[in-house]
């Protein structure tokens, strides 16, 4: 018989990434700002279809978004880059701030599937998404 207490132990348990809380919170305050005004642009898009001279708060308003969707951006691929995610998970929570509504729901998925590394114990699931 062999003993397997000399045995090394092979397990494939592998440890779940953490996120720094300002990585986290950043992210979140992106994507609601992203999210926010991207619908409010899209409504007032419709109301002005036929406007040859919109109001200038609504270019205002665009370039807003715009410079909130490059730090969306940003943080998006920094979580993705510290959670190991895979290219098409990634792709799909940085497009989601190009989609009226969709970075509400792609924040609500990161939150539940990010863990942060507070020094004392960590939040959040961190269970794989499938």
């Amino acid at each position: 018989m062999t003993d397997t207490s000399e045995v090394p132990s092979t397990s494939n348990a592998r440890t779940t990434p953490t996120v720094a809380p300002w990585l986290l919170a950043t992210y979140r305050v992106l994507a609601y700002v992203t999210g926010v005004l991207l619908v409010v642009n899209s409504v007032f898009f419709v109301v002005y279809l036929d406007d040859p001279q919109p109001p200038t708060w609504y270019a205002i308003s665009w370039t807003t978004h715009g410079w909130a969707y490059m730090g969306y951006f940003a943080t998006s691929a920094a979580l993705a880059y510290t959670m190991r995610w895979p290219l098409g998970r990634s792709l799909l929570v940085v497009i989601a701030g190009l989609i009226p509504g969709a970075s509400f729901v792609a924040e609500r998925w990161v939150v539940r599937h990010v863990v942060v590394d507070d020094g004392k114990q960590t939040r959040g699931s961190g269970r794989p998404a499938r």
